[in-house]
C-alpha cells in the first residue's frame, strides 16, 4: 500500500469509529415487524429472501430449491428450477426473481417464480454474486460477494 493509501484507510478507519461511537442505536428501540420460524417449517440450509408483495421466498444456498410461503408465515411449498443451483440471495424487480449460483461464477439467472422456470440470464464478468438487490430508480443491480 502506498503512503496516500495508507493514510487515506486509517482516516477512513478512524471517521468509521467516531461515527460508530457516537451514533449508538440501541436494539430495543426497533420494532419486530414480524418473525418466521422457516427451518421449521421448510428445512435448514435457507440463505436469502425476497417477496413478490403475495408471497415470500426464500433460497436454499446448499440446493437448487426455493421455499413459498404465504405472508402470514405459512409454509406453502418447496420447489426447484431445473438449471439452477446454490442461490445465496434473491432479487425482485415486479416481474421476475433473480439471484446467481453463490459457488462459481455464474451468470445472474432470471427465474418466473409463478411458472417456476428459468426465463433467461444475465452474463456477468468472473465474479461470484452472494448477495444482490435491485435498484428500480436505475434498473440495475448491486451485487457482492
Amino acid at each position: 500500500m502506498n503512503r496516500l493509501s495508507k493514510l487515506l484507510f486509517s482516516s477512513m478507519s478512524l471517521i468509521l469509529i467516531l461515527f460508530l461511537s457516537f451514533n449508538v442505536t440501541k436494539a430495543q428501540e426497533w420494532d419486530l415487524l414480524w418473525s418466521y420460524d422457516i427451518s421449521t417449517a421448510a428445512g435448514e440450509g435457507q440463505a436469502g429472501a425476497e417477496t413478490d408483495g403475495m408471497y415470500l421466498y426464500t433460497s436454499f444456498w446448499d440446493s437448487g430449491n426455493f421455499a413459498k410461503f404465504d405472508l402470514d408465515g405459512s409454509w406453502i411449498e418447496t420447489f426447484s428450477i431445473p438449471g439452477v443451483e446454490s442461490i445465496k440471495d434473491l432479487a425482485f424487480d415486479g416481474e421476475f426473481f433473480y439471484g446467481s449460483n453463490a459457488e462459481r461464477s455464474e451468470p445472474i439467472y432470471i427465474m418466473d417464480f409463478t411458472s417456476q422456470s428459468l426465463t433467461g440470464n444475465i452474463p456477468v464478468s468472473d465474479i461470484r454474486i452472494r448477495h444482490i438487490a435491485y435498484d428500480s430508480d436505475l434498473d440495475a443491480f448491486w451485487c457482492g460477494n
